[in-house]
């Protein structure tokens, strides 16, 4: 029998993302190799001129860009004021890193200025955008050079774990499509329990043990460090080449758009090729869309980042997909041949191969939201939201990484998944009784049917291959294995989720000690699950470590639906 398993091979700088151990990222983050930050220093590339910094204030409390705008118009009347070398904006999760999360706002704030600095719990990431940024716009549009810098430079940073960091990524995508550019790049201070995302983008899988000293050389690398970005090559790359080559990559095609990139840059040398191929692990595997209909009835405790739509039939979630597509993207493209590829994609979006097996009620409501690094349905969500709810009835248990994950263990005891077999609690069965899931492979028009396997308990579509604390459970599969379960090899730049299962706890434990690898299920270009309840009351669901429960109906069945975003954040490399 073939093992699925096989040695890591060279060339793997644009495969899986490998973990690393927390334990050394603590030690590095002492900064006992680094050179010493002056703090004087640091602040005066950070801190923002006085009268911006009110301005932003007073625009994000006011809920008025506009009044705050024309009361500090004059700030810089004299054009004295300049913007920083890196200007920079903190949002702090005060909930996440046990202890810390105060500490660290107090210890930023004295760095950089309060106004700078924002805890989720008092403003959140789309206030930020909708009147923080759009008061500096105004600012500018108003011929104040020095907010129209500050707004060019600007990066954020964010202190907290998997979820804020999606939380602040989803926010910003809104600028995308509002065409409000630039995106301000995004650095992290890891404080939540498995930092994955930190992790996968060289910021650490965990708070730094010397945190005082490690917060100001993480400022010091969030303000100097690369950002991964099409238009920053030294080539002259027209818009119009930029658009085509970002649509050809939404379409799944890694190779074409490798080789549009040599027709259009003929003298593009392999250095240049290979920042390319850098750039596309950002564009392709940064970020996921999930639209979700689910009859009339409240999501409980949705995460901040699924955003509640208006109530709408199945065909108008359906539309509302396609037109956010269509009006996303299709004007930049300019090669008939691209349009007409699109357009197909589009007229199939909920088309060929998709059979739907529960009833259709005529209104239901709708969410909508994003992710960067997994979506999971199953007994993994379930143990993550009876913790969450713990460390919010109860925050002075949760202290740091350690005693987070001793709780996690102690919840996937006591919720059962160790002893499945012997419950007759149908919620502990097995997803198969609940789930019809279709894919859509890459460059693949049809959706296809994936059996469930019976004995599956969570099931995970995973982007960046970091999980749980740096795991890979996808694992690195052999070359015979891979062909005769028609998979390809896992690259971060391949357009694809990897879908796998978690059985019992047993196996779950194995898998993240990484003796076995999880259950393969598929990999896919889209998602399309149909949850049906019958005996099941609810659905536990997470992205990125943000869960949630959903009440199942036993009539009517919910839909999720996942898809790739046309557009790409942007984060600074920590490395």
């Amino acid at each position: 029998m073939d093992s699925p398993t096989a040695s890591t091979t060279e060339g793997s700088t644009a495969r899986i993302v490998t973990s690393r151990s927390s334990v050394i990222e603590s030690i590095r983050g002492c900064g006992l190799s680094g050179l010493r930050v002056n703090k004087e220093d640091l602040k005066r590339k950070l801190s923002m001129p006085k009268y911006l910094r009110h301005a932003i204030r007073d625009s994000i409390n006011s809920k008025d860009v506009n009044a705050a705008a024309d009361r500090y118009r004059e700030g810089n009347s004299a054009g004295r004021e300049e913007a920083p070398e890196g200007p920079m904006v903190v949002f702090v999760n005060s909930k996440s890193g046990g202890r810390h999360g105060p500490e660290l706002k107090e210890r930023l704030q004295q760095l950089m200025g309060e106004e700078q600095v924002f805890d989720l719990s008092d403003v959140r990431p789309n206030e930020f955008v909708e009147y923080g940024l759009g008061c500096l716009e105004k600012l500018a549009g108003l011929g104040d050079f020095c907010a129209k810098d500050t707004r060019d430079k600007l990066r954020i940073l964010v202190a907290g774990g998997d979820g804020t960091v999606g939380w602040v990524l989803g926010s910003l995508t809104e600028l995308h499509r509002q065409g409000r550019e630039p995106v301000p790049p995004v650095a992290v201070i890891p404080l939540g329990t498995g930092n994955d995302l930190s992790r996968s983008f060289g910021w650490g899988g965990s708070f730094p043990f010397a945190w005082k000293s490690a917060v100001k050389r993480s400022l010091l690398r969030a303000i100097t460090g690369p950002v991964c970005r099409l238009d920053r090559n030294p080539y002259s790359w027209e818009s119009h080449n930029v658009g085509t080559i970002v649509a050809i990559l939404w379409l799944g095609d890694t190779s074409l758009c490798i080789n549009f990139a040599a027709d259009v840059f003929p003298d593009l040398p392999l250095l240049s090729t290979r920042f390319l191929r850098a750039v596309l692990i950002l564009s392709v595997k940064m970020c996921w869309h999930l639209l979700m209909s689910v009859p009339r009835g409240e999501v409980v405790d949705p995460p901040h980042s699924l955003k509640s739509t208006d109530e709408c039939s199945l065909d108008q979630v359906l539309s509302l997909s396609r037109a956010r597509m269509t009006f996303g993207w299709v004007s930049l493209l300019y090669r008939p041949m691209l349009v007409n590829r699109i357009e197909g994609r589009i007229s199939n979006l909920s088309g060929n191969g998709l059979t739907i097996e529960g009833e259709l009620p005529e209104k239901v409501n709708c969410y909508e939201g994003v992710f960067y690094n997994y979506f999971s349905i199953g007994m993994d969500a379930q143990v993550a939201y009876g913790f969450h709810h713990l460390r919010n009835e109860k925050p002075y248990l949760a202290q740091g990484p350690i005693s987070n994950k001793l709780i996690y263990s102690g919840y996937t005891c006591t919720q059962g998944w160790f002893l499945t077999p012997c419950i007759s609690d149908p919620s502990l069965r097995g997803l198969k009784n609940i789930i019809r899931m279709h894919v859509k492979k890459v460059n693949c028009s049809e959706w296809e049917q994936i059996p469930v396997p019976k004995s599956v308990r969570a099931i995970v579509a995973l982007n960046l291959h970091s999980y749980a604390s740096g795991r890979n459970p996808w694992g690195s599969p052999k070359p015979e294995y891979l062909e005769k379960k028609g998979f390809v090899e896992a690259h971060v730049d391949d357009g694809l989720l990897e879908i796998f299962g978690l059985k019992q706890g047993w196996h779950a434990s194995f898998v993240m000690v990484e003796l076995i690898s999880a259950k393969h299920i598929a990999q896919a270009a889209a998602i399309r699950l149909e949850v049906r309840g019958g005996e099941w009351k609810d659905a536990f669901m997470q992205m990125d470590g943000e869960p949630w429960k959903q009440p199942m109906s036993k009539e009517y069945s919910s839909f999720v639906e996942i898809k790739r975003v046309p557009f790409h954040s942007l984060m600074v490399n920590g490395d």
